[in-house]
């Protein structure tokens, strides 16, 4: 994904804190380094506290839990788009 990723095209970003190749924060500041603007939604199996303090530090925009009601992420996605649409206007 990293290797296809324009900064500027993403309305937004879903990642998986339970990355296989490379630790979230590091994901993170590689976005940062790009300058994306794209917000960016951290999804972990258990969002603790101090977990989702430490990844909005790191440039992330949430962290939600993936076993978290359904609307949840859909909310977040719409709020995103909406952002989106409105600097692209």
């Amino acid at each position: 994904m990293l290797e296809l990723l324009e900064p500027d095209d993403a309305v937004c970003i879903v990642a998986n804190v339970e990355l296989p190749d490379m630790e979230i924060l590091e994901l993170l500041g590689y976005l940062r380094s790009l300058c994306a603007h794209a917000p960016v939604l951290c999804m972990a199996e258990d969002c603790a506290v101090s977990t989702a303090v430490a990844l909005m530090k790191a440039g992330a925009h949430d962290c939600i839990e993936k076993t978290g009601p359904i609307h949840r992420l859909v909310d977040k996605l719409i709020a995103f788009i909406e952002e989106a649409t409105e600097r692209a206007a």
